[in-house]
């Protein structure tokens, strides 16, 4: 199963807390107004760390004694967007520290967020928006996120240009006009990237039609919309297995759009509790993306194998990991799975001036 537009949805609309229709969602504070409102009234730092990714270039003393089990619960199935978590399995980075890393999986039915809260898994992976809609949701929880494998967000919308063969590749770049009078699909609960896409383009509520699609882009492909939002890394790894190698992509990191995407996140009476289990796990996180971004090619073959129950080739694991690898590295400003403090006071005033989190009154 893919990741595709549920991810959206699930990312956004956390345990149903938020009306998501992209009319409630549009902004009505300027950026700059955010930015200063958010800084002025809300600690967003004390939600992340990043001690144990700056100590991960030491390893520890000596490995946990005794062992330690982790739970990891995924956000989403256990493919290879999880590329890291196999490899440091395979490779034993975990287990030379002293940690037996068992992976939850998510998905549909399967809310890791949830099962976090209540103590059902010890670290969430999952994205910045749900985790920081949980902590500022009137019944939320006290989390620290420690680690961040992607310094960005997948989200995009996906077009076929049908000026060119399917079987073609195309060079065009999405613009405004192919999305002013067209139709998007989109899942329930991801309309919040479309008051995104609305206000970056300057675009009038009667400016697109939307249309309610499923978790693969079929009606793309079918004609039923004309640009489909999904992951850049997810649904056109779906299209060329159909056939289709027309598509093009609008990332919205390329609008403008700031996040952090597979997050480590614990709550805060289990980061107290336990600051060595967590340096040792972020060490070993740390090695096995490392590994990754090294050695594409032999953690692509390690990651297809433990994905066999989806049927990912080598190569298409290595789509993916190149895909991502700019995210991996970021901007390079610092290392990876950090946080940048600017990036993530940006990712924040987002989520307020669309009115995805609930925020504590002007002081």
């Amino acid at each position: 199963m893919s990741l595709a537009a549920l991810a959206c949805s699930l990312a956004l609309s956390g345990c149903g807390r938020k009306d998501t229709s992209w009319e409630s969602s549009a902004p009505t504070v300027s950026e700059p107004d955010a930015i200063a409102y958010v800084s002025k009234n809300f600690d967003y730092r004390r939600y992340y760390t990043n001690e144990f990714v700056r100590e991960a270039s030491t390893p520890p003393e000596r490995p946990l004694s005794p062992t330690r089990k982790l739970r990891l619960g995924l956000y989403w199935v256990a493919n290879d967007q999880v590329a890291a978590w196999f490899v440091g399995q395979a490779k034993g980075y975990f287990k030379d520290v002293g940690i037996d890393l068992q992976i939850v999986e998510g998905g549909p039915q399967r809310d890791n967020l949830s099962n976090l809260v209540g103590g059902n898994v010890d670290v969430y992976a999952g994205f910045a928006e749900s985790i920081y809609q949980e902590i500022t949701s009137r019944t939320g929880t006290d989390l620290v996120m420690v680690s961040a494998n992607l310094k960005g967000t997948g989200n995009a919308w996906i077009m076929l240009d049908r000026t060119v063969p399917q079987g073609s590749r195309s060079t065009h770049r999405v613009t405004v006009d192919d999305i002013r009078g067209h139709r998007i699909g989109v899942a329930t609960g991801a309309e919040y990237w479309v008051a995104f896409v609305q206000e970056h383009y300057k675009l009038g509520p009667k400016d697109m039609v939307l249309v309610n699609v499923g978790t693969t882009p079929d009606a793309l492909i079918a004609g039923a919309v004309d640009l489909y939002q999904g992951w850049y890394d997810d649904q056109p790894r779906i299209l060329d297995r159909e056939g289709y190698h027309n598509y093009v992509v609008l990332r919205f990191d390329d609008l403008g759009y700031r996040s952090y995407s597979y997050i480590s996140a614990v709550t805060r009476p289990f980061f107290k509790a336990n600051p060595d289990l967590l340096r040792a796990y972020v060490y070993a996180l740390e090695k096995s993306l490392r590994f990754v971004i090294d050695h594409p090619a032999e953690a692509s073959e390690i990651v297809a194998l433990d994905c066999k129950d989806y049927k990912l080739t080598p190569a298409e694991v290595r789509w993916r990991i190149d895909q991502d690898m700019p995210l991996f590295l970021g901007n390079a400003s610092e290392p990876i799975l950090a946080f940048d403090d600017q990036h993530m006071l940006l990712t924040v005033a987002q989520l307020y001036r669309y009115h995805q989190i609930e925020l504590p009154p002007a002081q």
